[in-house]
């Protein structure tokens, strides 16, 4: 209130401290009345009260606005808060008033990358290694970012550094075993999982980190082995139970793929993800078409393009059951459906041609298979050609209907 003329209260401090410059006494009493607000900050933060401990802060930048400290602590608050354009603010102030803030490099460093902005968290990491050469934390980092960007020599050298200051650090060992394969050195990957399964020997990540190297290494059996150490680890993780489910389907331990799928497929539909629960439906669609089961199989795929109408593998799936239980036109339907959908041309051979021709091998009599396998040869030769002369048809064009092409070629 100034009604009586009374200056206000930001006024005045910052009159006491432009007089404080020239004399110590005052410098030292408004850095005491700061750190007074910084202890109850520092109690706030401690009962888990985010907001007052940024207000208590903001307080002591009012005493003493020049305070580093202060901004770096009040840019980190604002990051817990997610409050991230203030955080960048006070991050900044900070290095304005000292460029080698190092609490604010590696605020500014993490907040970026928590954003998926790598290429500006990388640039405040490196300023900050430039300052601790040896800072372990910083080169883990910065070996993670570089990976995300693609940039996998200059993540193998990062994780060099990292694992060189924090050897038995399960976080660097575990991005080791990531970087060294992304450059195919992945025999020197098994060491370092051996490592970190003696540091975290209850991490399920790290039995799923050796399920995908092995995986890698196209050692199927080992991969499933080391999948199902993981899922019992951690029997919730629906992404765990998919690729179990996978593994066993390419083992042809059909039934086994039944209960992984069935179970990711519960997981993923509880935590609301479409996406994952429709490949899970699709792993026990094609389970139950091995097993023989083409009801179930129909039910299954019919439930994976509900949760994701473009999963083509399962319009495939969906299409060679409906054959198997003599509805041709639906059939017929399903797979024009998965081939206009196709994004890569060699899926079609991949998900669709190859099975259609096992199936016509074990059965040659299998009626509606032979044009619809003669429909998709064409359209993977035509996509073929598209690929190779742009000037061609485009995909409406070759996509045409089974029955059409048939009464052309009759």
């Amino acid at each position: 209130m100034t009604s009586l003329g009374l200056p206000s209260e930001k006024w005045y401090l910052s009159l006491l401290q432009s007089i404080a410059q020239h004399v110590a006494p005052l410098e030292a009493w408004l850095a005491r009345k700061a750190d007074r607000f910084e202890d109850e900050a520092n109690a706030a933060y401690e009962r888990g009260n985010l907001e007052q401990a940024a207000a208590k802060y903001r307080q002591a930048l009012d005493w003493q606005p020049s305070n580093v400290g202060y901004r770096g602590k009040l840019g980190q608050i604002y990051v817990e808060l997610g409050r991230f354009d203030e955080a960048e603010k006070a991050f900044h102030l900070a290095l304005v008033m000292d460029y080698e803030d190092r609490r604010s490099l590696n605020g500014l460093g993490v907040m970026l990358h928590q954003q998926g902005k790598f290429a500006d968290a990388m640039y405040y990491y490196l300023r900050l290694v430039e300052l601790e050469p040896k800072d372990g934390n910083v080169c883990h980092n910065l070996s993670v970012v570089f990976y995300q960007l693609g940039k996998y020599d200059d993540a193998v050298e990062w994780s060099d550094r990292a694992i060189g200051v924090a050897p038995s650090d399960p976080d660097v060992l575990q991005v080791r075993v990531k970087v060294l394969a992304s450059v195919g050195r992945l025999d020197e990957t098994r060491a370092v999982l051996d490592r970190a399964a003696e540091v975290s020997p209850d991490d399920p990540e790290i039995d799923l980190l050796l399920g995908w190297t092995l995986d890698l290494q196209n050692q199927p059996e080992a991969s499933l082995k080391a999948y199902q150490d993981a899922e019992r680890k951690d029997p919730d993780n629906a992404e765990i139970g998919l690729q179990v489910a996978r593994l066993a389907n390419v083992l042809g331990r059909f039934q086994e793929a039944v209960g992984a799928s069935t179970r990711a497929a519960g997981l993923f539909i509880g935590a609301g993800d479409n996406p994952g629960a429709g490949n899970a439906n699709w792993e026990l669609g094609w389970s139950y078409y091995k097993l023989g089961d083409m009801d179930a199989s129909l039910q299954a795929s019919t439930r994976a393009l509900e949760f994701v109408p473009t999963l083509t593998a399962a319009h495939f799936n969906l299409g060679l059951a409906l054959l198997h239980l003599g509805r041709i036109a639906e059939a017929q339907v399903r797979y024009e459906e998965g081939a206009a959908k196709i994004v890569d041309v060699s899926d079609l051979k991949t998900l669709a041609i190859y099975d259609l021709q096992e199936a016509l091998k074990r059965n040659p009599n299998l009626d509606g298979a032979a044009p619809i396998l003669q429909f998709l040869e064409q359209v993977y030769d035509a996509l073929s050609r598209d690929l190779a002369n742009p000037d061609e048809p485009g995909r409406a064009a070759v996509v045409a209907p089974i029955a059409q092409r048939a009464g052309a070629n009759a």
